[in-house]
This record gives structure tokens, sequence and C-alpha cells, in this order.
């Protein structure tokens, strides 16, 4: 965890200091479980559009976009 993030949320007086560090390792393990669904989806994704069509590939990646905001780059 980063000190810099922990003064910061001290400082800010939100949290009580003695939850700043569940605070933070909850929200590093938020971000990377994100990621990790965020890659499990890419390679579904590419592993199905192998056996699509480009139209068809492009559709779904567009509705997917919008659905969850997620920006995908291949």
């Amino acid at each position: 965890m980063s000190d810099n993030k922990k003064e910061h949320l001290k400082d800010l007086g939100v949290f009580p200091e003695e939850h700043i560090d569940d605070i933070l390792r909850d929200h590093d393990t938020f971000l990377k479980d994100l990621e990790k669904k965020q890659s499990d989806l890419k390679n579904e994704i590419e592993y199905f559009s192998e056996k699509m069509p480009l139209k068809r590939k492009e559709d779904i990646l567009s509705m997917l976009r919008i659905e969850s905001g997620i920006k995908f780059s291949f």
C-alpha cells in the first residue's frame, strides 16, 4: 500500500484511522479483481471473435462498450 494514499486518506479525515489499511487493501483487491475480469472478458472475446464474421465482432464490441463502459483495445 502506498504511504501517499494512506496519508491522503488520513488528511481527509473522513475515515477512522484504524480502518484506512482495510479500506486501501479492499480497494487494491477490487482493482485486481476488476483487471482479472477485464482480461478474462477480453480473452473470451478474442476466442469467440476468431469464429465469427468481422461485422458481428464489431457489433458485439460496440454493444459491450455501451453496456459496460469498458474500453477495449485490441
